[in-house]
């Protein structure tokens, strides 16, 4: 193989290659946003119906770490304080450490 039949040969394994990511991508994103939508429906279930919590093998926070999706982890601090409108997540930064996190807060702080 020459020097053309080789540049060519990678030319069209790169397109090849892009075409594919670009493929995949729309694939992820299809994904995703099936994911969000289920989420999101089993977050109003979560909502509307006690029992899906009170069970120890079905809590929402079963299986959370700090690399869960938000939605997880709202869905957690939503189950924690249920029917407390007046309570709420602040962000905090230390000064110290620059680390952040969120405390729950009420109205009347």
């Amino acid at each position: 193989m020459n020097d053309k039949e080789r540049r060519n040969a990678i030319i069209s394994a790169i397109s090849h290659g892009e075409s594919r990511l670009t493929e995949l991508d729309k694939e992820r994103q299809k994904i995703l946003a099936e994911l969000k939508s289920l989420k999101a429906e089993l977050l109003k279930l979560a909502n509307h119906s006690p029992d899906i919590t009170s069970n120890a093998t079905d809590s929402p926070h079963k299986n959370i770490s700090k690399i869960s999706s938000p939605e997880e982890k709202i869905a957690i601090f939503r189950s924690l304080f249920r029917g407390r409108v007046d309570v709420y997540s602040r962000l905090w930064i230390s000064k110290k450490t620059g680390k952040k996190g969120f405390s729950p807060v009420c109205n009347n702080e």
